[in-house]
């Protein structure tokens, strides 16, 4: 809704400021005229007084007052017309137009208000429930790491497997001892080999496992190996693999891969899907 404008009702801003009394009509001549001629009369009277010493002293006198009386009859004058003018325009049609504009003007406010609360009352609705989806993701997630972390060495060895074959791997398992430090060796569509490590650690893995890792991915003759713990990785880990075909692969890492999986399934464009 457009807020309503004094023109739109044929009302001149200078009438409604007049109306509403927050100005006065002015006319060049009339209020100055009532200024001016008590003030002439006393610079005359002291003009006329001046060839004696007395005469200085009450024209002196008589001046001041002339001032006092011109500006109370300026204002006089001055008030007199304002309320004439006043009361011209309560009695005209502009009166009427004016009772129309500020009963549109209400009418806006209170359009506007209710907007505004509408929208912000909207906007604090939708604010609960990005809150409410947020902290339910999280929940989500906390729960899926939970699983992650909870899984003994042959179970997110299982696992594992299910999932790099959701991600399109062919995967081979090794067997459960003498594995030559992997435990699935995967075959992507491109060709490339990579050999995994599943550590089912409660504390994040050091570096001697990494070290392991690269010597079989040389032994496997693999273009890439993976190393997985739930739980993270120390530092050392991370230094060490820095440079290398190594990826390192935690329990929020599983989730995003686990989720690439799910969108592909749904026929969904994922760029994550890959070890």
């Amino acid at each position: 809704m457009k807020e309503p404008q004094l023109q739109d009702f044929g009302i001149q801003a200078k009438e409604y400021a007049i109306y509403k009394g927050e100005s006065r009509p002015r006319h060049p001549g009339g209020d100055w005229i009532a200024f001016a001629i008590p003030l002439a009369v006393a610079i005359v009277v002291s003009v006329a007084t001046l060839d004696i010493v007395s005469g200085i002293l009450w024209g002196t006198v008589s001046f001041l007052p002339g001032i006092v009386v011109s500006v109370a009859v300026f204002e006089i004058v001055g008030a007199v017309k304002w309320n004439r003018a006043k009361a011209q325009l309560s009695e005209s049609h502009v009166a009427s137009q004016i009772k129309l504009y500020e009963e549109a003007q209400a009418a806006y406010r209170t359009m506007r208000e209710e907007a505004e609360r509408v929208q912000l009352e909207a906007e604090r609705e939708r604010r609960a429930t990005q809150r409410a989806q947020q902290e339910a993701e999280r929940a989500r997630r906390r729960k899926l790491v939970d699983h992650w972390m909870s899984l003994d060495g042959l179970e997110l060895e299982g696992e594992m497997e299910v999932l790099c074959r959701r991600l399109s791997y062919r995967v081979e398992s090794t067997p459960v001892s003498g594995d030559g430090g992997v435990d699935l060796i995967l075959r992507h569509k491109s060709g490339k080999k990579v050999v995994v490590q599943c550590k089912s650690y409660k504390s994040p893995v050091g570096p001697a496992a990494a070290r392991e890792l690269y010597g079989s991915m040389m032994d496997f003759g693999a273009d890439k190996a993976v190393l997985v713990c739930p739980v993270g990785f120390t530092q050392g880990v991370k230094d060490f693999v820095k440079g290398k075909p190594i990826h390192l692969v935690s329990a929020e890492v599983l989730i995003s891969l686990a989720a690439s999986a799910e969108a592909t399934e749904k026929g969904e464009e994922s760029g994550t899907g890959q070890l």
